[in-house]
Order: C-alpha cells, then structure tokens, then sequence
C-alpha cells in the first residue's frame, strides 16, 4: 500500500540545531514561568530572575507578574519546532517571533534566542520551510 501523504525531507542541520535551542530555551522559560506563577519567585538554578524583577517593577508590576508571557513565549517556541520540523510557513513566523520575544529575556534567553535567530535565517532552514513547488 502507498500512502498519498508525502513524507518531509530530513531537517537539515541548521534547523536541528534550532530545534535543539528551541527546547532547551522553551523549556527553561516554561519551567520558569510555572514557578513563577506557582510560587511567586523566579527558579534559584535558572539565572535570569534579576532583570526580569526590574523590568517588571519600572512597569509598576511585581516580578512574579511576567510568569505568564514567559509561559506564552516558552510554549510559542516549542510549539514552533513541530510546524518547523514538518515545512508549515506559519511555525517559521512563530519561532521568529517567539525568538525575538525571548531575546527580553536575559540572559540566557537572550544569548540562545539571538543564536536561533541567526540559525532560522540559515538559506538551509528557509529552504526547509519554503521547498519549491512540484
């Protein structure tokens, strides 16, 4: 029996790597974010408390207040990675989105999100997500 759905090329390297900061950052900002709303401070292990607190405060929030975007951004990025694997144009707007969100999220959101940045601007990764027309 053949199958009438087309089975995705491999992802190339590029988007691998992507994919692999994707979850490494979308996880730590879930995690944090859950902690955050749960507990009301932000993860002891995951070092970027300190200048969320001052963001949030100069806004006129609490600190714990900016558990839910990191969630929303979190997620964003890992939800990112299953469209990306499968060549969906829309799950490249959200990961270039969901990354430029995370560069706000310092320190190791922005380090990580600036290098997933470049790895979606890879002609390899866009060539995954735009395949040529048959």
């Amino acid at each position: 029996m053949s199958s009438s759905a087309a089975v995705p090329p491999p992802p190339p390297p590029s988007l691998r790597a992507f994919i692999a900061l994707a979850w490494l950052l979308g996880w730590g900002m879930v995690l944090d974010g859950l902690y955050q709303r749960l507990w009301g401070a932000f993860l002891p292990w995951w070092p970027a408390g300190w200048p969320w607190a001052a963001a949030a405060q100069s806004l006129g929030l609490q600190p714990v207040d900016t558990g839910w975007p990191i969630l929303c951004v979190g997620f964003g990025l890992l939800g990112a990675t299953f469209g990306l694997y499968n060549q969906r144009q829309w799950a490249y707007a959200l990961a270039v989105v969901s990354a430029a969100l995370a560069l706000a999220y310092a320190w190791p959101g922005t380090f990580l999100a600036l290098l997933a940045l470049g790895l979606l601007a890879l002609p390899a990764t866009r060539r995954h997500i735009q395949p040529p027309l048959a």
